[in-house]
């Protein structure tokens, strides 16, 4: 089992969590987690929840620390705005697109096509060594395992994608992906392995 200090697990919203839902709740017990963008509607214990765009039904409570970029809370015309003000445990960033380096400055973080990057970026802030993948798989099936929405990659951002989460954030952070179909070039971990059972 990887150390719990050190150790987060980011959720996404691939497919995937459909074949780990009996062990979520076990895994957000034991590890520091982070939902990314509506996971927490599904799994509202989630300790973090992370969103760049401007997205309105996340169905979130004073125990979930909000993290988010800041340009959300400063335009007013945001719908996320309303909620987003009045939410007392949120930490905002700006976020810069940039895809050779994590950003270290106070107040911002690296954002690379996808949601997964910040919470990638600001791990590495918070000190983490250690980041288990749980539904980013990166691949040419963006299906989401709570909704109809399937997300628009092109194939050419898909591969950059991955080009900068195997490249770039592993420079950075020990990451495992716990898909064991997942074709990304990074460490496998296992449910047993994080849970010992």
């Amino acid at each position: 089992m990887l150390e719990y200090k050190n150790t987060v697990i980011l959720f996404g919203r691939s497919m995937f969590i459909n074949q780990i839902r009996e062990y979520i709740p076990d895994l957000i017990k034991h590890y520091h987690t982070i939902g990314c963008n509506q996971f927490v509607n599904s799994y509202p214990d989630v300790e973090n929840v992370i969103f760049y765009d401007d997205i309105p039904k996340i169905n979130v409570t004073e125990k979930n620390k909000v993290i988010a970029d800041v340009r959300l809370i400063n335009n007013k015309k945001s719908i996320a705005y309303e909620w987003l003000n009045a939410h007392k445990n949120k930490e905002l960033y700006l976020c810069i697109n940039n895809k050779f380096i994590f950003e270290n400055g106070d107040s911002k973080l690296c954002f690379f096509f996808h949601t997964p990057t910040m919470a990638l970026n600001w791990s590495y802030r918070k000190g983490y060594k250690n980041v288990v993948l749980a539904g980013i798989d990166l691949t040419s099936d963006t299906r989401h395992f709570d909704c109809d929405y399937q997300a628009c990659w092109t194939e050419k951002r898909l591969l950059q994608a991955r080009n900068h989460l195997e490249k770039v954030c592993t420079r950075y952070l020990n990451v495992y992906q716990l898909n064991p179909d997942s074709d990304l070039k990074i460490p496998k971990i296992s449910i047993k392995d994080l849970l010992n059972v």
